[in-house]
């Protein structure tokens, strides 16, 4: 049997909520001045790394490398000028356009530009107040990443995955734990195993600042991440019971915004190690720009080891 009132006790409960969900979002449109680049200081950078790898004129061309390298061999200077005016990714033409979206595809997975999207979820959840949000988020961005580096490498996997139709990732045994694991396997980011997370070289075991590499250092933060995924302990709960809970703890801000800054620098580092053809190709600003969110000390070992 139908109840008639039954609508009416969901729409009140839901009227309730709206209202104090709006009265919660106007308060925290007001962000602290203190709090202002709080977070989004060290997520900025990835930003920019991602839309300068997107950039046209960032792009590296295999079919104008490819045609450049024979007319050069053959010694042919009037080809050579011709290519490089005509096969380019630059301009409106149609050519142009095609050439740029297949150079993309065949470059870039869309995990990476799910990175943006991730870190700007981030940034939400963290002006929102929802720290366990955030927590998630930057897991998100740690497995998104993983799956980039692996399926730029695997472009049949990739396409079996996404395919309508087509398999799951747990059924072909790709997980978390086996991305994380590819990873020191991979030719473009091998050499970052002889370097710790302040990026000096990596030597006794044991000792804190210098025995841990980067992998460590990679399994470390995906392990504090994941803790408030499963929250199997009641420190890593939210707790709430309706959208005005959420408030600024100053505790968890601060231990998000670390982590934040530690998960930005180790996916700069890795999208650099991957995407090294790229990034010789940025300017001098946006080199800073991306850099901005590493300790003055590693910017300089890093820039220097990896001659970026």
């Amino acid at each position: 049997m139908k109840i008639p009132y039954l609508n009416k006790i969901i729409k009140t409960s839901f009227d309730r909520y709206l209202d104090d969900l709006t009265r919660t979002l106007q308060q925290h449109s007001q962000v602290q001045p203190s709090r202002v680049e709080a977070c989004f200081k060290h997520t900025y950078p990835l930003f920019v790394l991602i839309e300068a790898l997107y950039d046209s004129d960032y792009l590296v061309n295999p079919t104008q490398q490819i045609l450049l390298a024979e007319a050069i061999a053959e010694g042919d200077k009037s080809m050579v000028a011709k290519i490089v005016r005509t096969i380019g990714l630059k301009g409106v033409k149609e050519e142009a356009r095609l050439l740029r979206q297949a150079v993309i595809k065949q470059q870039f997975t869309p995990y990476l530009s799910e990175l943006y999207s991730d870190t700007l979820m981030l940034l939400n959840h963290f002006y929102l107040n929802n720290y366990r949000g955030c927590y998630i988020s930057l897991r998100n961005i740690l497995e998104d990443l993983y799956r980039h580096l692996y399926y730029k490498d695997h472009l049949q996997e990739f396409w079996i995955v996404n395919a309508e139709n087509g398999y799951e990732e747990f059924t072909l045994k790709l997980t978390p734990q086996f991305f994380r694991e590819y990873l020191t396997r991979t030719t473009f980011l091998k050499m970052l195993s002889g370097y710790n997370r302040y990026f000096e070289t990596a030597t006794e075991p044991g000792d804190q600042k210098t025995g841990e590499n980067l992998f460590d250092w990679n399994e470390d933060l995906y392990k504090k991440a994941s803790y408030y995924v499963h929250a199997g302990a009641i420190t890593y709960m939210s707790g709430f019971e309706k959208p005005s809970d959420l408030q600024f703890d100053e505790h968890n801000s601060k231990s998000v915004t670390s982590l934040t800054k530690e998960v930005m620098t180790l996916a700069t580092i890795f999208l650099i190690g991957a995407h090294r053809a790229h990034c010789l190709k940025f300017n001098g600003c946006t080199k800073s720009l991306i850099l901005e969110s590493f300790e003055p000390s590693v910017k300089h070992n890093f820039r220097r080891e990896m001659n970026v």
